[in-house]
């Protein structure tokens, strides 16, 4: 390898790394659920829902903390099942997208080939899952 295509190989693995840390941010749920972000006392909160006893929510010393607190209590579940229950009566609906939303998740993943990111399927239908629950949590 010449040093001039081993340059081109490390920029285009730099480039694939970027895009799929850009995947990830641009689907992360706070992103796609828009919570409310506001101080707290002390702390920053990361809202959706009308308050905490119904609501999802992350906390955190920035903002940015409450959103990636807020991004793990979705992917983890911490929903509570009054939200569920109180949005559109689609509470079975919305339990399944949340199991598809953790299947997909960890199956996820991107290849970088010369023409750039190329996601694969499970990646393309985590978009699609996200974009349902955003719709029916909304």
């Amino acid at each position: 390898m010449t040093d001039i295509s081993n340059a081109a190989y490390i920029i285009q693995v730099s480039v694939c790394e970027a895009a799929g840390l850009i995947q990830h941010a641009v689907t992360a749920p706070h992103v796609l659920m828009r919570p409310r972000i506001f101080p707290d006392g002390d702390m920053w909160c990361a809202l959706l829902g009308e308050d905490l006893q119904i609501g999802i929510s992350g906390f955190g010393k920035t903002p940015q903390e409450a959103c990636a607190d807020f991004d793990e209590a979705w992917r983890n579940g911490r929903i509570p099942v009054a939200m569920v229950a109180a949005r559109k009566g689609n509470a079975d609906l919305l339990s399944v997208l949340m199991e598809c939303e953790d299947y997909f998740d960890n199956r996820a993943d991107a290849d970088c080939d010369q023409d750039g990111f190329i996601p694969n399927e499970e990646m393309k239908l985590l978009s699609e899952v996200r974009e349902a629950i955003a719709k029916a949590t909304t």
